[in-house]
């Protein structure tokens, strides 16, 4: 497949489970997440210029913004038929 991307927001925090914790998301479905920040394709509002995105942290931390220049993890996404 050639349409990888990474996820906005939305569609990210989307898989996350409240219920679950450390990390915040349901294992079964989703084995081996961890509980660190991964890559949302979602800018912050104002900082587009300074290469502000957020990320989705499966820990404790929830949303965050972060420049582009960090290092996180990716979880890639198709988009559907």
């Amino acid at each position: 497949y050639t349409d990888w991307r990474i996820p906005k927001l939305p569609e990210l925090a989307a898989i996350a489970e409240r219920g679950c914790k450390d990390p915040r998301i349901n294992l079964s479905g989703f084995p081996s997440t961890t509980a660190l920040a991964y890559w949302t394709s979602t800018p912050r509002p104002g900082a587009v210029d300074e290469g502000v995105v957020y990320v989705l942290d499966f820990g404790v931390d929830g949303v965050v913004p972060e420049l582009k220049n960090q290092q996180h993890l990716v979880r890639l996404v198709r988009t559907g038929p």
